[in-house]
């Protein structure tokens, strides 16, 4: 995994290198929420497999969304956190 993108509404997508400075989408996915602008990956559990979190904030809070690999370029949600705050992700130094 090269970048993670995600968009005000909802998309996702993981950019990977194809070898020799190529470039390409390698996943495309979407989740029902929108102002997904914060991101993060690595190993968070220690158990070998890549995880990635997206991070939206919405008017009845703020949500995060953890993805693990399940294959080469396949992520599939794992978790989903609901967090009632009264502001953006910003304010929660993640």
């Amino acid at each position: 995994m090269e970048y993670i993108l995600s968009s005000i509404w909802g998309q996702i997508r993981i950019i990977e290198n194809i070898g020799n400075d190529s470039y390409a989408v390698t996943v495309y996915d979407s989740l029902p929420l929108v102002n997904m602008y914060y991101q993060a990956s690595g190993d968070v559990d220690m158990d070998r497999k890549r995880e990635f979190f997206i991070g939206a904030t919405m008017g009845d809070g703020n949500w995060i969304t953890m993805f693990e690999t399940n294959g080469d370029n396949q992520y599939t949600p794992k978790v989903a956190l609901h967090l009632l705050s009264g502001g953006s992700l910003d304010e929660l130094h993640i």
